[in-house]
């Protein structure tokens, strides 16, 4: 089965224009991301799905640079623009990820890919952003083709529920399992998401001093290491309101 990896990315962030291409570390978001993707042993392919915006040919130009696929689609129907960058590739697996969210670790990723394989016919859809558990910025969903392709069939082409694609997937009928942090990694409160200033310039300071200390190839563990010796850093975002916590069952 090929599992593909789609990457949500825009310039016209409302919170933080342009925040995908912003640098840290002299290293633009989106390519954090994309590095750490591939080095999933799991993950066959990364589409990056950008819009039509006249805005976002800086991403078309970077991922052309970089020789990333892209898929150019609407800038407000996200789930027919992540549906048509998905089944552009003629995969099985679908890996939702996002554009604000550069350091997920890819060991993580392929633990529960390969969770999600094992229990291939238990689950549809394998996630861990129903309950806030892990640091947020780290979320990820996993799911079969045909739960993106009915969500995109079967949402109102009005609906303004279509600027997002999980949230139409876990409302239909699918076998939905969430998982939860345990241990070290359980640090709902640490946030590693870029969608204000704040959360820039938080991660603009520490994510050298993991770079300092745990070297290039660092893992999320070693962010919560880190995370937890500079409390005075870490603590510059955590009161940013939070638009997503309306969707968790916190």
């Amino acid at each position: 089965m090929k599992i593909t990896a789609t990457i949500q990315a825009r310039m016209s962030s409302e919170r933080l224009p342009g925040k995908v291409l912003k640098l840290i570390s002299g290293k633009p978001i989106l390519e954090w991301q994309i590095d750490r993707i591939r080095k999933s042993k799991l993950i066959d392919e990364i589409v990056v799905a950008t819009t039509n915006n006249s805005t976002d040919k800086q991403i078309i130009d970077f991922c052309k640079a970089k020789n990333v696929k892209y898929y150019i689609g609407s800038e407000n129907d996200v789930l027919a623009r992540i549906n048509n960058a998905f089944f552009s590739t003629k995969s099985d697996i679908h890996v939702e990820l996002y554009g604000d969210s550069p350091f997920v670790d890819p060991s993580l990723i392929d633990v529960y890919i390969g969770y999600f394989l094992k229990n291939y016919n238990k689950i549809d859809v394998l996630t861990n952003s129903l309950k806030t558990t892990y640091p947020p910025g780290n979320e990820f969903f996993i799911y079969k083709k045909k739960c993106l392709e009915y969500a995109n069939n079967n949402t109102d082409k009005n609906d303004p529920l279509r600027e997002h694609v999980s949230q139409n997937i876990i409302n239909k009928k699918f076998k939905v399992h969430n998982v939860e942090a345990k241990g070290v990694f359980y640090r709902p409160n640490l946030f590693l998401e870029i969608d204000t200033i704040n959360d820039f310039e938080m991660l603009n300071k520490l994510i050298p001093i993991v770079i300092h200390k745990r070297g290039i190839d660092f893992s999320l563990k070693d962010i919560i290491d880190v995370s937890i010796m500079e409390k005075s850093i870490t603590e510059q975002n955590k009161n940013v309101h939070r638009r997503w916590t309306k969707y968790r069952k916190e």
